[in-house]
């Protein structure tokens, strides 16, 4: 029997997960992932998805931090 992977990821986690998979889908119909380069581009989608998120985070404020006007 093959060997199974279980994840059990944040939400976090599955958030940039899911950025990083549009990113890559986007290098894939780019024609830009070969053997050569597969590897890489997942690397580089997963890095561009942190960086999104960090922006995000700093830029947005969600409901749960704002603070109420005095």
């Amino acid at each position: 029997m093959d060997e199974q992977d279980f994840f059990r990821l944040q939400h976090s986690e599955t958030s940039i997960a899911l950025i990083a998979a549009q990113i890559l889908s986007a290098f894939i119909s780019s024609g830009k992932i070969t053997g050569q380069t597969e590897e890489a581009l997942v690397d580089k989608s997963l890095s561009l998805a942190i960086s999104i998120a960090r922006k995000a985070e700093d830029w947005i404020e969600s409901d749960s931090e704002k603070t109420k006007p005095k």
